[in-house]
């Protein structure tokens, strides 16, 4: 009788292969490109002081960019927004040299600083937002760098097969793994195997649950929206005149100040050169909003779309059905949230007799997993 086997990546480490994201995609991404990985490091992985880090749960991570990074980016913008107000140029102080002929003409000046700050933006330039269309491309590399690593040690010869384990030719597989250790150390014919995420022949797909990624862009959206990108000196954005009078009720501005401000501002209120001058110093929100897209992308990038119309086309493809298997069984899967959906959905298809799924020891996060399965009771699991 035909057998439908599932397989993650616990049954490629228990051969031996080197697919660990900690222990071998972190080194390989490190040795590729230091700055880069260090940038992703922080991003991802490390949040918190004792610099613990996450590698070891990739998946759930990857492209949920850490609190703490997401702090360090928002203070990054209104830093740089805080200098640039700062650097710019006032429209009071702008004059021409005593021997040009507009020298004296304050109202040509007030126009060429108005002009002036036209032209002028924040800076936004950092390691992360000039790197971030790199950063999913330098990730893919480090996959195929990790899977012909893997593959070349089975063609190796020192991988062997597991004594407890028997295949039989007609046994269908869905395999979550991108190597191919079914078909060199089990002789199982590629025809017989779905491999849900790709191959090494074919794109890979890996990432985080979009729900995740969706949760994130939201806050980033929020952190952004909630930058003011006013001139901090902008008389017009709120009554300076009532704000004067406070200082002078407060103790905090003499009355011979405050006449003296209210003069001048009096003044400015009523000329236009300084209300376009202060509307054309502000930061544009589109600058913003560029640098939160590119975030968007980079983090939109990272989700793991599941593959889902292809796993029915090769139920349909093989003719699986309820009546077609009692049972089916697990190697080496987590069954994490990023891939729950394609075990609920194959239970409510073939609806099997009974699930045997492994689990390496009792710390297992495996064991936690399966009690989040609606078919939580038909599981038997097993030591592998």
């Amino acid at each position: 009788m035909t057998r439908l086997f599932i397989i993650g990546n616990g049954f490629d480490r228990a051969h031996g292969l080197p697919t660990s994201y900690k222990d071998n995609l972190k080194p390989i991404l490190k040795e590729e490109n230091l700055e880069l990985f260090n940038l992703i490091n922080k991003l991802y992985f490390v949040f918190d002081k004792n610099e613990q880090d996450y590698w070891s749960e990739f998946e759930k991570y990857l492209g949920k960019i850490s609190e703490e990074e997401r702090k360090l980016l928002i203070q990054f913008f209104e830093n740089q927004i805080e200098l640039y107000f700062q650097e710019l140029p006032s429209i009071d102080e702008y004059s021409f040299s005593s021997d040009d002929d507009k020298f004296g003409d304050s109202f040509t000046a007030r126009q060429y600083a108005i002009s002036e700050v036209e032209e002028l933006s924040p800076s936004f330039d950092n390691f992360l937002l000039n790197n971030i269309d790199k950063i999913k491309d330098f990730i893919s590399v480090g996959f195929n760098i990790m899977i012909d690593q893997a593959n070349e040690y089975l063609n190796s010869g020192e991988a062997q097969k597991k004594e407890s384990i028997n295949f039989n030719s007609d046994d269908l597989f869905i395999n979550f793994n991108y190597t191919n250790t079914l078909e060199s150390l089990y002789g199982i014919d590629s025809k017989n195997i779905l491999y849900i995420h790709g191959n090494r022949n074919k794109q890979l797909i890996w990432g985080n649950e979009q729900n995740v990624i969706d949760d994130l862009n939201d806050i980033i959206k929020q952190d952004i929206s909630k930058i003011d990108i006013n001139n901090p000196n902008d008389p017009f954005k709120h009554n300076i005149l009532d704000h004067i009078r406070s200082q002078v009720n407060n103790g905090k501005l003499r009355h011979s100040e405050a006449a003296e401000a209210i003069v001048y501002y009096e003044e400015v209120l009523e000329d236009e050169s300084y209300m376009s001058y202060y509307e054309n110093s502000a930061v544009s929100d589109e600058d913003l909003r560029r640098v939160g897209t590119s975030i968007s992308n980079l983090s939109c990038s990272m989700v793991k779309e599941p593959q889902l119309n292809h796993l029915y086309k090769w139920i349909e493809d093989h003719a699986i059905s309820e009546s077609y298997l009692k049972e089916i069984t697990v190697y080496g899967h987590s069954i994490g949230k990023v891939d729950k959906i394609y075990f609920e959905k194959i239970d409510s298809l073939l609806n099997p007799y009974l699930w045997e799924i492994s689990y390496h020891d009792k710390s297992d996060v495996v064991l936690e997993n399966l009690c989040q399965l609606s078919f939580k009771n038909k599981i038997e699991p097993f030591v592998f």
